[in-house]
């Protein structure tokens, strides 16, 4: 008979010991997303938003008027992501490497996030360490340099909160409880347009939750609180309008659903309606985790973008289980050695360093880098026509654009971002939109439908290579 005072490790040394594990599966997951970031490359809305908080750290003001382009210019811009600009700005006086820190505390706080909810809703370690792993599953396309890197985290805090709200007892701990779920709101809804995820969730409470007339009156609260930033209810409004505005979607094509004929897409939807459906078979499952899981998975089918979001519903699938067996020291030795690995290469071999205009870090086949040292060389910088990728980037080296990433502005000022898009597409003529845009410079992608129609028009090719080419007015007889 054996001794039970001998070996085995205490109750509270197992706990402590899964408890590590948990900690250890947090860290590998942003060490894998560190990894990420540092191979990513600047895109066209990071560089407006650097442009805009560059603006609001020279002149400590808030942005509120269109200063990024000659075309409607000092028209209101209602811009719902003003902090975030001000803050990616910050982060970028450190060059890339401030850059790749910023969206790694987003990471870091969103499996941290899953991690504290997955012990919420009960699930013992080896479950939480799989809904950790399927994050970094889901989430791995979209660590980048934008807001959502933040967004994600705090919508998995929210969610966080919303539960300990409904499971807190004592009325004095519950109101605490709202009151950090409305300051976690306030920061939100200043640097992206996802805080209205919130009243989504709160209206489910509102129909099947416990306290239910708690979270109708918190409702319209939630709504003021976000209308607190210098936009007031014009940017609730806008974010409003940025969520159902299918036009947009079809636009830009950010929010396509997913495609089943892309293997990473299809495995990522089909373990979490698989998965999800065989955990909600389980006996005292009630109606809101079924509703809750189908949410997220009818997010997820609309908008690849919602990807991130789909292990919360998993976790309210996977109430209260407990699968069988722990995670062992061989596993969890091997994620420190994965996550040592990660950090290793991301600071070792991807080249965080150089400036953000010309770098490494400045992919040469998304953004006319070349032709834009040619175009600031010889004065081209007046008036230029644009391709609408790369108005963020041009607005960053000082050259107003006259159209970029911002598709909620223009859709709402002007009619020349469907203009474009037509032209795009071939359903009207490239050129003739060139004209009209009383642009004395058009730069534009070789092999592009304005490329040609620009070659066989009267405007006048002063360079290209093999990205972008730049071409001028007829009529402009100073070059």
């Amino acid at each position: 008979m054996t001794d039970v005072n001998e070996n085995p490790l205490s109750v509270s040394d197992a706990i402590q010991t899964e408890r590590w594990g948990d900690w250890i599966s947090v860290g590998v997951g942003t060490a894998i997303a560190i990894l990420l970031l540092a191979q990513r490359k600047l895109s066209g809305d990071v560089y407006w938003d650097l442009a805009a908080g560059r603006w609001m750290w020279q002149h400590h003001a808030v942005l509120m008027v269109n200063q990024l382009s000659w075309n409607h210019d000092h028209i209101r811009w209602i811009n719902i992501e003003w902090l975030w600009g001000i803050i990616v700005y910050g982060a970028s006086q450190e060059g890339a490497i401030g850059l790749v820190m910023l969206s790694a505390i987003g990471a870091f706080f969103y499996f941290w996030g899953i991690k504290a909810l997955s012990r919420e809703f009960a699930l013992n370690s080896p479950a939480t360490f799989a809904v950790i792993v399927y994050g970094v599953w889901a989430s791995a396309p979209f660590w980048d340099f934008r807001p959502q890197t933040w967004a994600y985290a705090a919508a998995v805090w929210s969610f966080w909160l919303i539960r300990r709200i409904d499971r807190a007892v004592l009325p004095k701990r519950r109101y605490l409880l709202y009151v950090a779920l409305m300051a976690l709101l306030a920061i939100w809804a200043q640097f992206h347009g996802s805080w209205i995820l919130l009243p989504a969730w709160e209206f489910v409470e509102v129909v099947v939750g416990k306290r239910r007339l708690e979270w109708l009156i918190l409702l319209p609260v939630t709504f003021w609180i976000a209308s607190w930033g210098p936009f007031g209810w014009a940017g609730v409004r806008h974010a409003l309008f940025l969520a159902g505005s299918s036009r947009i979607a079809n636009a830009i094509g950010e929010w396509s659903s997913p495609s089943f004929h892309n293997i990473y897409q299809a495995t990522v939807m089909l373990i979490y309606l698989f998965g999800g459906a065989l955990a909600l078979k389980r006996p005292g499952i009630r109606v809101k985790n079924w509703i809750y899981w189908m949410g997220f998975g009818i997010a997820g089918l609309y908008a690849v973008r919602f990807y991130p979001y789909l292990p919360l519903g998993l976790i309210w699938a996977f109430n209260g289980l407990q699968w069988p067996g722990k995670i062992g020291w061989r596993v969890r030795t091997a994620g420190v050695l994965i996550g040592v690995f990660a950090i290793g290469w991301a600071f070792g071999a991807d080249p965080l360093y150089g400036n953000l205009i010309d770098g490494p870090f400045v992919s040469r086949q998304l953004e006319p880098v070349a032709a834009v040292q040619y175009m600031k060389a010889h004065r081209l910088v007046r008036r230029v026509f644009n391709m609408y990728s790369w108005g963020g980037y041009l607005t960053y080296v000082g050259i107003p654009d006259w159209i970029d990433g911002r598709a909620d502005f223009w859709l709402q000022v002007s009619r020349d971002f469907q203009a474009y898009l037509a032209a795009r597409t071939g359903s009207a003529s490239p050129v003739a939109l060139i004209d009209r845009s009383r642009a004395d410079v058009a730069l534009v992608r070789r092999g592009t439908s304005f490329y040609w129609s620009l070659h066989q028009s009267s405007w006048r090719l002063v360079y290209q290579d093999h990205v972008a080419a730049v071409f001028v007015r007829p009529s402009n007889t100073s070059y």
